[in-house]
């Protein structure tokens, strides 16, 4: 009859609640949130248009740091699929936008 939602649920420091939090149903971090950074690229950015798997490429110097794009990584001995959401940024040496493989994050909610 009356399970708690995650909307009633508190997250943990650098953790917050999905958009969808009452629909989902627990107390816990582990059920209830997401990293901190997944609400910054939900609402803050866009994910990169482009589809050719060229990533943030070709995104102009004024446009890079506003988007993400989503990688699909395995983890080691395991066929599950886990989605790596990494930041553009503009790399002034190349003079390119590219993926910044040191601002990622796993575990966001579906965007």
């Amino acid at each position: 009859c009356c399970a708690k939602t995650c909307a009633l649920h508190e997250c943990s420091a650098n953790f917050s609640l999905p958009p969808n939090a009452e629909e989902l149903g627990g107390e816990t971090d582990a059920l209830c949130c997401e990293p901190a950074m997944c609400a910054t690229l939900r609402n803050d950015m866009k994910q990169s248009p482009r589809s050719d798997n060229s990533h943030c490429s070709g995104l102009s110097k004024s446009d890079c740091e506003n988007y993400y794009d989503i990688l699909q990584s395995h983890s080691e001995g395991s066929n599950e699929t886990v989605d790596v959401y990494m930041k553009c940024f503009y790399d002034a040496e190349f003079g390119l936008c590219r993926l910044n493989d040191k601002d990622t994050v796993t575990g966001c909610f579906p965007m």
